[in-house]
């Protein structure tokens, strides 16, 4: 819907799909502005956030919600900037964060600049879109504390955080971090919210994100299983493994099985 009401969705939907950013991009966050600041999204981002250090952040940004307690006040989609069009702003009295928000595709502009300091980044521009977008949370920051969020599914998020770090690319005045879908949809299932319609909207939204393929690979649990040794057989236990319809199976060296 979000997607829809600012024009990212053409009107016949032909440029609609499963793979639409701008689609995930307002489905989501539609949803969380919805809800109170900070049982939401506040909680998502802080528990989500990396480097982890960064969640102190959100820790002073209960006192900005006697008068934002829900989104449609502070938060905006694809504000327009001459330096593009980053996906959510959240402008607090205290605090400006802006989110950039990718699915599947990969970051839409970049350059060859590496700078030695974060000063020299004000001087040599790189036209990274991360680089940019970080100067349109400086703008709209101003005198405020200021922060870009890349999020992204899990491996992209953290390896596009490294490169960004060493170049040294982003705005001085602006804190930049990664969230990624996997974590978001790990601290979205911790929360809990007495209202019974809005913990159905995050219920809902969970089982958005599993069906977007977003649930992390936790663990067999498999803590009692002995220590293996080469070139000797072993008997796996169905309960171990949780595998349904599996009875205690003699598995011998060397040999190959698939279990379904």
């Amino acid at each position: 819907m979000i997607a829809d009401i600012h024009n990212k969705i053409s009107r016949s939907g032909s440029n609609l799909s499963d793979r639409l950013e701008d689609q995930l991009t307002g489905d989501f966050f539609g949803v969380l502005r919805y809800l109170p600041f900070n049982a939401g999204m506040m909680k998502i981002l802080a528990g989500s956030v990396y480097p982890k250090e960064l969640s102190s952040h959100f820790d002073n940004l209960l006192c900005d919600l006697n008068e934002y307690e829900y989104g449609d006040n502070f938060i905006r989609f694809w504000p327009p900037d001459e330096n593009g069009e980053i996906d959510v702003l959240i402008d607090m009295p205290t605090m400006t964060i802006g989110i950039e928000v990718k699915y599947l595709s990969g970051l839409s502009s970049d350059d060859d600049i590496f700078n030695d300091s974060y000063e020299e980044a004000e001087f040599m521009k790189s036209q990274n879109q991360l680089a940019r977008e970080s100067r349109i949370v400086e703008k709209y920051g101003k005198d405020k504390r200021k922060m870009l969020l890349f999020l992204a599914q899990e491996e992209d998020a953290f390896s596009t955080y490294n490169k960004i770090v060493d170049r040294k690319i982003i705005n001085n005045g602006v804190v930049f971090g990664v969230v990624s879908w996997q974590d978001v949809l790990q601290e979205l299932r911790k929360l809990q919210i007495a209202d019974p319609y809005q913990q159905l909207m995050l219920n809902d939204l969970s089982s958005y994100l599993i069906k977007k393929g977003f649930e992390k690979f936790r663990s067999f649990h498999a803590d009692d299983l002995p220590s293996i040794e080469p070139d000797n057989g072993f008997l796996f236990e169905a309960s171990v493994f949780d595998f349904h319809n599996i009875i205690n199976i003699y598995v011998s060296g060397g040999g190959y099985y698939e279990f379904r």
